[in-house]
């Protein structure tokens, strides 16, 4: 993958081998829904147009569709962002025949959020196969930093590595439009 320089995180941005985690987080998104998120925030299953086009092709064929609450997804890396930025550019570009661009923003959640954010062990499907592409991508980073991954298939990993290991975390609360900053 190649990441645009303001993009990449600083060979810094390991330390003992896993992410740093402060208070600034990162999340990866596309610019058709920067308007959105620029006036509401960041919401969980906050894609409505995505969310509609399901809808709509499900009652075509017949079948329910039943909306779920997705949470937001932050990491502690732009580039992991700039990653996930790309896959839902894709997923919306090809839904819409759009020409949406990847963006990242930079989050900085209120102190009364930040105990909120949580290791995303739900990933853990991800790992299993081994054969997702943030796996690679992931690696690619670590080795960027002279850095080796340990394991990358989850197993035996405890809670926490999920977010410091693998850079992936998630937040089941709105965050307010003056805590997110495209970069």
């Amino acid at each position: 993958m190649n990441v645009p320089e303001q993009y990449k995180d600083s060979v810094d941005s390991l330390k003992n081998g896993g992410f740093e985690i402060g208070s600034t987080w990162y999340h990866g998104t596309t610019s058709g829904l920067l308007p959105n998120i620029q006036s509401k925030g960041l919401v969980g299953s906050g894609d409505v147009d995505f969310n509609a086009a399901t809808a709509k092709a499900m009652k075509t064929i017949g079948a329910e569709f039943t909306e779920s609450k997705d949470p937001i997804f932050l990491t502690p890396s732009k580039e992991m962002a700039y990653f996930w930025a790309q896959e839902k550019t894709n997923v919306r570009n090809q839904r819409f025949g759009g020409d949406e661009k990847p963006v990242v923003l930079e989050v900085s959640l209120p102190e009364t959020l930040q105990a909120s954010v949580h290791p995303d062990v739900g990933a853990a499907a991800m790992f299993m196969t081994g054969e997702h592409q943030y796996l690679t991508q992931l690696d690619a980073y670590y080795v960027a930093r002279g850095v080796t991954l340990k394991d990358s298939s989850g197993s035996g990993w405890n809670r926490e590595s999920y977010l410091t290991q693998f850079g992936l975390a998630y937040l089941d609360h709105t965050i307010p439009p003056e805590s997110v900053k495209a970069i």
